[in-house]
């Protein structure tokens, strides 16, 4: 069994699931650290409406658990790496992302926003939005405001 913590726009609800098979071209990651940033807040206050509920949260940090691949960066992932994982998923088509302007794809689907995000126990990643960190992030790594 494994659970994710979801938001239905009311509250969150711890939700138990049976373990899902790992996707061929997919990397497992358990979530490490989580952090809430503006999008979260604004679907917090109800400022921005989810489409279903969801398991909130985009900028997550975490350690591979099984399968193995290439980040964006080309670095060689495998069990017990330390990742951060991109905040979208992206197309790799548009004009934008063809200028590795990723964040500003025309077609990016934000995690945990239109897809379940790190409020879970492990998450089922394509290795092309997860970049490689030389050590496990710790509670110093923080933003400055």
């Amino acid at each position: 069994m494994t659970w994710k913590i979801i938001f239905d726009g009311k509250g969150f609800k711890k939700v138990e699931m049976q373990d899902e098979t790992l996707k061929e071209g997919h990397i497992k990651i358990k979530p490490i650290f989580y952090s809430v940033c503006g999008t979260d807040k604004s679907i917090l206050l109800g400022k921005y409406k989810l489409e279903k509920p969801i398991a909130l949260g985009h900028e997550i940090a975490g350690i591979v658990m099984e399968g193995n691949g290439i980040d964006i960066a080309g670095n060689e992932l495998k069990v017990g790496d330390y990742v951060a994982l991109y905040p979208n998923y992206f197309c790799e088509k548009c004009i934008d992302c063809l200028n590795r302007n990723f964040n500003a794809c025309r077609n990016k689907v934000m995690i945990g926003v239109r897809t379940d995000g790190g409020l879970s126990e492990y998450m089922m990643v394509d290795p092309r939005f997860l970049l490689k960190t030389s050590r496990r992030p710790t509670e110093n790594i923080r933003p400055n405001n």
